[in-house]
């Protein structure tokens, strides 16, 4: 199961490029404040796995299937 960690991908570049890499799943990430990202990411198909706090912001991190 191929993993790739994309921290933040702004557009389905990243995905695109990903797939063709072979990549299977995506970890991407936004802060919880960047409502635009986050409607991105999950009209991109992105489950919300958890939300951690780094460098005192919330990070929520979502995984893609490609």
């Amino acid at each position: 199961d191929n993993l790739y960690f994309a921290g933040q991908v702004n557009g389905t570049t990243g995905y695109e490029e990903a797939k063709k890499l072979g990549i299977k799943k995506v970890l991407v990430t936004c802060n919880k404040n960047n409502i635009g990202s986050a409607k991105s990411i999950i009209r991109n198909g992105g489950v919300l796995e958890n939300e951690i706090e780094e460098d005192g912001h919330i990070e929520q991190r979502y995984w893609i299937q490609l």
